[in-house]
This record gives C-alpha cells, structure tokens and sequence, in this order.
C-alpha cells in the first residue's frame, strides 16, 4: 500500500521505499511496450510499403502484358494481310505466265522466229525469240537472243519442320523449330525461292544456307531474323542470290 501521512515514521519510510522501488520496476515495463509498440508500428509500414510495391509491379505487368498481346495480334493481322495481298498478286501473276506461255515447245538448235516461245530443257523455263535467226545455245544460257517469261507465282506452299533443300519457283513455310534451308545447287537466272517465316522464330536460329552461291553478296548462310515473307531470286553468277523488291 501506498504511505499514508497518518503512518508512523517507520511505516511511512518502509512503504515510500517499496512504493519508488515499484516504481522502477513499472517505469521499465512501460518502456519495454512503448518499444514493443514502436517496432510494430515499423513492420506495419514496411508491410504497407510491400504491397504498394507489389501492386504496382501487378499493374506494370499487366500493361506490359497487354502491350505484347497487341503486338503480337498487329504482327499477325500484318503478316496476314500481307501474305493474302501477295497471294493474290501472285495468282493474278501465274494467270499471266500461264497464257504467255501457252504454246511453247521444247527448245531444239534450229531457226526460230522473232516472238517464238520455247521452253529451255535444263531449266524448265519459258522464252521468247528476241529477232529471227538460228539458236544453237540453250535460251538459259543466251540472254542476248532470247527473254525469260516471268514466272512471278508463288508455287507451291510447303511447310517444313527440318532441314530441306528447297526447289525453284517453291514457297516455304518455315516451321518455329531450328531449320535450315538450303537453295538449290543449280540456278539459272530468274529463279527464285519463297520463304515465309513464323512469328514465334527464335532470332538466329532458322537460317537459309546459300550451297556455294553467293548470298546477298556474301558466301554465307543467311540468318532469318525476319518476320515479314520474302523472296529470294537468282540474278546471276556474279551477283547470286538477292532480295527481290
């Protein structure tokens, strides 16, 4: 109990001592809550400080996600549209070779009139007399008398998955797997290769290998990086292969 005024000298000094000593004790368990107190108060706001962050990186990765899934379906619609429109051109195109090529034979060494349409046996291609005379030298090998019908159809679409070594006048799908394409070892000029790549290829890893003709100027492979569709013509032994525009 707390000293009284009315306690005798000996219990008012017994009861003052017990009560300051008390009072130590109380005075340390209250600064031992407040510093309780003080430290939960900090992890409150740290914890506070946590969310934030984590909602803002929710917000930021939903945005960036939305932004890539737009990107992705603008790429599609794009190489989409742009496949149909170069389909399209390119039926218009055969149509036109067809009936230009109508009535062409095999060329033989002999006389040909000016206009006349032959088919050359190595290449398969069609050409048209450029002035009367004789021709005893293949059309593919005589630019001079005689100019190839143009052969600008897409031919046929082939999709592969592996390594294929591709033919004249073909298109090819390339699967989103490491694949080469390899041109052909034999080209005349005028012929040309499609390639259409995906839009899920890994940079660096689809490739069209050039098989000992020049490549955009370099003997070297040529690396897909790429995602819109093109094609590759052979301009001649010098030049090689080339990007047609």
């Amino acid at each position: 109990p707390a000293p009284e005024p009315t306690n005798s000298r000996e219990v008012f000094s017994a009861r003052t001592f017990a009560f300051y000593a008390a009072m130590a004790g109380f005075i340390g368990q209250v600064t031992a809550a407040l510093s309780w107190v003080a430290t939960q108060l900090s992890s409150i706001s740290a914890l506070a400080t946590i969310a934030a962050t984590a909602r803002n990186d929710a917000v930021t990765a939903a945005s960036t996600a939305t932004t890539t899934a737009n990107t992705i379906v603008s790429n599609a619609t794009t190489t989409a549209t742009s496949a149909a429109a170069s389909a399209s051109a390119d039926a218009a195109a055969a149509a036109a070779a067809a009936a230009l090529s109508a009535g062409a034979t095999k060329w033989v060494a002999g006389t040909y009139a000016d206009g006349a349409l032959a088919w050359s046996p190595s290449s398969r291609q069609t050409y048209r007399r450029k002035g009367s005379g004789s021709s005893a030298t293949d059309p593919v090998g005589d630019p001079e008398n005689w100019e190839p019908i143009a052969r600008d159809a897409v031919g046929a679409i082939i999709a592969i998955a592996a390594n294929t070594t591709a033919q004249r006048f073909q298109t090819y799908y390339f699967g989103g797997a490491a694949i080469t394409l390899t041109l052909p070892a034999v080209a005349y000029a005028g012929d040309w290769v499609g390639i259409i790549p995906p839009l899920n290829a890994t940079p660096s890893t689809q490739q069209v290998a050039n098989n000992g003709h020049l490549l955009l100027g370099e003997a070297a492979a040529m690396v897909i990086d790429v995602r819109q569709p093109l094609r590759l013509v052979y301009a001649s032994a010098e030049a090689g292969w080339i990007i047609a525009t």
